[in-house]
């Protein structure tokens, strides 16, 4: 239809309204107006038009049919998905429609499972699920089919990087950074993990000069408040340059000390490093002299989980050390200190005897549960106080660390139902 009838049409509709009294064919010209902005593609005015159809007439499934039309032309999936399946228990709309909808719960399933998948680790099932998905979405995605597109990718994406796929994440990236949608809903957040993706995609390829480029990029992305600065450092790290993801992480916690997903990555890179130094004093002998600060010995892991379930702090890492001089062992428990953010700081564990300078206690020897541990930078004896029930910033601090401490978590799960099972045979 050419504009002239359009607007004849437009025209006609609205002065038809203007003196219309029948609910029903108040109904109809609504739905002609619907109609007529379809035809102009002006797909929120169509949407609009088409709902005040069914409000009036909910038993219309033309009018029904011409809201599913509607939205899928605006990219309103969920709504759409709606009206779609009002206008088939009506018994209106055709075979597209019918398929169309089988595809859209079929994806809606398919995305669930693959979640479940990628949880189990169970990568090449999620991968095969999530491939089979893709022909079943809208080749052209626009407005809210881009989000069902995104969710696919990301899921997808993340399987492909898991499976070292490295050409098929970058392709995966790509696509989602092309995507309007994606940059109008996700949060830099959202946006900088797709780009991390990327940039490991790249360096998996050996395309330096490309991923060179999408760097700065990255780091020129501004104002750097907290959770920028951490996006910067975490892309930093996934392309293995540790010393400058670690610049930009104590930049990140500098300005919010309670970025549990900054601490929780700092650790991860310093550990990743491997050659922090902290000094050692024995508190038999009182020699002095510097160790690692990784890796945790194995047997440090029961000591690690007393930690996180009394004393509401998690250690980096729990070193067993033998005196050099004197050969007594000396547990040491190390953390980042949150003051510096350079040093560690952390606490003793250790069996003395009446005679150490530390402590005077009775009989032959005295069990010293704990001896704080200034850091070895700034000299701050960060102290350990029990957050629960006082500072709520640092308990919701607390526990975002241990939530994305998955292993953690698992190992205290374990001594939880070992000590479960222990107690029913006292």
């Amino acid at each position: 239809m050419s504009q002239g009838k359009l607007d004849d049409a437009h025209d006609y509709a609205k002065h038809a309204l203007s003196i219309a009294t029948d609910m029903l064919q108040i109904a109809e010209i609504q739905m002609l107006l619907g109609d007529v902005f379809r035809s102009k593609e002006e797909w929120n005015t169509a949407v609009a038009h088409f709902k005040k159809a069914t409000e009036i007439d909910s038993e219309n499934k033309e009018a029904w049919f011409g809201l599913a039309k509607s939205l899928e032309s605006s990219g309103k999936g969920d709504d759409w998905k709606t009206a779609a399946e009002k206008t088939l228990q009506l018994g209106g709309g055709d075979s597209g429609l019918r398929s169309k909808l089988a595809d859209y719960i079929a994806v809606d399933e398919g995305t669930d499972r693959a979640k479940i998948q990628i949880a189990l680790n169970q990568n090449e099932e999620a991968e095969k699920t999530l491939e089979g998905l893709i022909p079943l979405l809208p080749t052209d995605p626009k407005g809210n089919d881009e989000l069902r597109w995104t969710t696919v990718l990301l899921q997808l994406g993340q399987v492909k990087r898991r499976l070292g796929r490295y050409e098929e994440l970058e392709a995966c990236s790509k696509k989602l950074l092309s995507f309007k949608k994606v940059h109008d809903v996700l949060l830099l957040r959202g946006i900088m993990n797709i780009k991390v993706d990327l940039a490991v995609a790249l360096k998996g390829q050996n395309k330096m000069e490309e991923l060179d480029t999408l760097v700065e990029e990255v780091l020129a992305v501004t104002p750097d408040d907290s959770e920028t600065l951490f996006q910067k450092g975490l892309l930093l790290g996934s392309i293995e340059r540790q010393y400058e993801a670690v610049k930009y992480l104590r930049q990140s916690l500098k300005l919010d000390r309670f970025h549990a997903r900054a601490m929780t990555r700092l650790k991860f890179e310093l550990e990743t490093i491997g050659d922090a130094r902290t000094q050692f004093w024995c508190p038999h002998c009182q020699e002095k002299y510097t160790i690692p600060v990784y890796p945790t010995d194995p047997a440090g892991i029961p000591t690690m989980v007393f930690y996180v379930k009394t004393e509401d702090v998690i250690p980096d890492s729990v070193r067993h050390v033998s005196c050099r001089s004197c050969g007594r062992m000396t547990t040491l428990i190390l953390w980042v200190c949150r003051n510096c953010l350079e040093g560690y700081a952390g606490a003793l564990q250790v069996r003395i005897d009446p005679a150490s300078p530390v402590v005077r206690g009775q009989g032959d020897e005295t069990y010293y549960h704990r001896v704080n541990w200034a850091c070895n930078s700034c000299q701050e004896t960060e102290p350990r106080v029990h957050i629960r029930n006082k500072d709520p910033r640092e308990k919701r601090f607390f526990e975002a660390m241990l939530a994305l401490r998955q292993d953690l978590v698992e190992q205290i799960r374990f001594f939880d139902q070992v000590e479960s099972e222990m107690s029913q045979f006292e």
